[in-house]
């Protein structure tokens, strides 16, 4: 990055977010005492921030987020009095935090750093505090949710992946501020619900990866805050039991990875994501689940369920499971033949029925005017006992990518997220030319790459060029569909900010 910014002295906004720039921080900035906005967010600077900067009275918005920046936060930082917003997420930033000297901040962006060291207590007097970030750091202490009670708009807190204890009882233990919608406390130590009575506003909420047992929601003391609830992340705790779920509005719900035990259970018809993968629910598959219209991933993997897979799965003619895109329930021990009906559903782009003991042909309808999985993009038959051929007309569709003219062109599909990587791997010999329809040679080799596909709250891996998973072992990567935290969606990233305040 250049270092002349001596000459700009009245420079009041000084933009170059979102480019490319190298090197260490421009010590020529701190001669820019007039700036009222500083974006230098986005690029990939080292070194540290300058510690010796005086002035910056004026000084609204700071956006040094998302570079390479090390060492400490310089103190002249949280004495910055007309400081509003505060980005300085995703470097590699270390040390402890000081005390907030002014009440302006509205926005703090820290998360994605190597920070530690308790909270600061001057939290509590950011009475305009509408958003705290200080996920995926190191910051160790136990954290009273009374910290927050002065936050009165506050919106938005993220405290998940340190080494936080959220003390969660005794008398200040329901101090949280009522205005909070988007609550993410993921490995806060967390063992009860209480501190969550005020917050009648949630909208999404992360308690992952906590230390929630049995049956929770027993009382009805939880409808308050619980009317209005979207999203719901459960996953990794100790769980046992849900079938008293008092959601009316409830459209993701993440169970995997708990105790729950027992014949499955359906939930609120409002649901589009719903898993409850790594479990022990056992029984058949109710059919009372196809009635979930807006369902667009269910993830029932690595559980005991037992039975045939409900034909009504894939009855899309009379408007059920229209939207559904994801369907994974591997990992059981279903019997029957293969579901060639689940190829009416014309949104499906994920099939995975690994490890059962489906059995027989893969008999699919020979009706031409009929859809057979139109949109898949991914299946997994691997581990159980089907017989024949594999009709390759069934997966002349299995393109997830094109390659033109060398460059990649990424699709958006799958919860409308954004292609995100490529990995290639190993490539067998590559599959038959398959000229005529009604040719349904067996393929004896695959053209393996791989595409990571973010969807919802998890991860989902795609493949290019029509490839299949198919008496192989599912590679270690596929083991993350559906599970995986990526990102949180909404109400977590920095707007665009079109002019400066």
């Amino acid at each position: 990055m250049p270092n002349f910014f001596s000459y700009f002295r009245s420079t009041k906004e000084l933009s170059l977010g979102n480019n490319y720039f190298t090197g260490n921080f421009p010590s020529s900035i701190i001669n820019l005492t007039q700036l009222k906005g500083l974006d230098l967010s986005n690029n990939s600077l080292t070194g540290s921030i300058p510690s010796n900067i005086s002035g910056y009275q004026d000084l609204v918005l700071l956006f040094l987020g998302t570079n390479l920046l090390t060492s400490t936060i310089p103190s002249w930082v949280f004495s910055l009095p007309s400081l509003i917003y505060l980005d300085l997420e995703y470097n590699q930033l270390t040390g402890q935090l000081y005390d907030f000297q002014y009440q302006s901040l509205q926005r703090i962006y820290l998360s994605g750093n190597k920070l530690d060291g308790p909270l600061p207590k001057s939290i509590s007097k950011l009475v305009n505090l509408t958003l705290l970030d200080l996920s995926s750091n190191n910051f160790s202490s136990v954290v009273e949710a009374s910290l927050f009670s002065n936050c009165n708009q506050l919106q938005m807190l993220d405290l998940s992946s340190n080494n936080l204890f959220l003390a969660t009882d005794g008398v200040n233990s329901s101090n949280l501020p009522k205005s909070l919608a988007y609550l993410y406390l993921s490995s806060c130590g967390i063992k009860d619900l209480d501190f969550l009575l005020p917050t009648n506003n949630l909208y999404r909420l992360d308690l992952s990866k906590n230390m929630l047992r049995g049956q929770i929601f027993l009382d009805q003391k939880w409808y308050n805050w619980s009317e209005g609830l979207y999203h719901l992340n459960l996953s990794h705790n100790f769980l046992t039991n849900m079938h008293q779920l008092p959601f009316q509005s409830l459209s993701l719900l993440d169970l995997s990875s708990n105790l729950l035990h027992g014949p499955m259970f359906v939930p609120p018809l409002t649901i589009s994501f719903f898993i409850t993968s790594d479990n022990n629910l056992s029984g058949e598959i109710p059919s009372s689940i196809c009635k979930l219209g807006s369902l667009v991933v269910l993830d029932l993997s690595k559980n005991n369920l037992s039975g045939v897979i409900p034909q009504c799965l894939g009855n899309a003619s009379v408007g059920l499971l229209v939207e559904l895109e994801v369907l994974d329930i591997g990992d059981n021990n279903l019997n029957g033949t293969f579901p060639w009906w689940l190829g009416n559903l014309p949104k499906l782009q994920v099939l995975s029925l690994r490890t059962n003991n489906l059995q027989g042909p893969l008999t699919l309808t020979t009706n031409k005017t009929q859809p057979s999985f139109s949109a898949l993009k991914i299946i997994d038959l691997s581990h159980n006992e089907f017989t024949g051929v594999l009709p390759a007309r069934f997966f002349r569709k299995l393109v997830s990518k094109k390659e033109i003219n060398g460059s990649r062109t990424p699709l958006n599909y799958i919860g409308d997220q954004e292609y995100q990587d490529t990995t290639v791997v190993p490539q067998p010999p590559p599959p038959p030319e398959l000229d005529q329809e009604e040719n349904d040679e067996f393929f004896n080799g695959f053209i393996w790459k791989v595409v990571l596909i973010e969807y919802g709250w998890g991860m989902v891996i795609g493949m290019i060029m029509g490839c299949l998973i198919f008496l192989t072992g599912k590679p270690k990567w596929f083991n993350r569909i559906v599970h995986e935290e990526g990102n949180k969606l909404v109400g977590k990233k920095r707007p665009k900010y079109v002019k400066w305040l």
